[in-house]
């Protein structure tokens, strides 16, 4: 039972009949309610656990959440959350996708160091670090991670290497001087990169 809005270290609570909750016993989480923050380290080591959905109410994460979750695969993210703290999945063996919303504005070092993450889903609009683009690249500690936009349907480099994205409205690609990137600027042919 919880009090407050805070969520602090799991093994201090009980449940609705009064026993206690122990970390190596939790395989799913959905977190929601009143709880706007989650605490530094409050399910790390949690190594059963599997599932996590963290509700649009929570604003705040602390450091090292989920760290050492060496089962989790599944986590969402609610629209109240902007910052992914420091090692907030460091080792989180395998975790091999997740979708980052565009309400996460910052993403703090190392957050999947040594985790399994191996696909991160995002937005052309993501407030992200700018020089994040779709493909492989290092992603916040971890190497090798693919990136794909998923508002994006044409990536195109310019020769000066610049990067625009389209954005599909049906299945036919026409002729590309038609179109305009996903910030509405007009796409040229003689400025793409072969």
């Amino acid at each position: 039972v919880l009090s407050g809005t805070v969520l602090g270290d799991i093994d201090n609570y009980n449940d609705t009949l009064g026993n206690p909750i122990y970390k190596p016993n939790i395989k799913n989480v959905v977190i929601q309610g009143k709880i706007i923050s989650i605490s530094d380290s409050a399910f790390f080591e949690c190594k059963a656990l599997e599932s996590v959905t963290i509700g649009d109410s929570v604003t705040t994460l602390g450091s090292f959440v989920f760290s050492y979750c060496e089962a989790l695969t599944t986590v969402n993210i609610g629209t109240g959350v902007t910052d992914i703290p420091t090692l907030t999945f460091g080792s989180c063996t395998v975790l091999k996708s997740i979708t980052i919303p565009d309400n996460v504005t910052t993403i703090g070092e190392n957050a999947f160091l040594s985790s399994g993450l191996e696909t991160v889903y995002l937005t052309s609009n993501n407030l992200l670090d700018p020089e994040i683009s779709p493909g492989t690249q290092s992603f916040y500690g971890k190497d090798d991670v693919n990136v794909i936009f998923t508002d994006v349907d044409v990536i195109i480099t310019n020769t000066n290497n610049s990067t625009q994205y389209v954005a599909g409205t049906g299945t036919v690609l026409g002729d590309i001087d038609n179109y305009e990137d996903t910030n509405g600027n007009d796409i040229v042919k003689a400025i793409l990169k072969r």
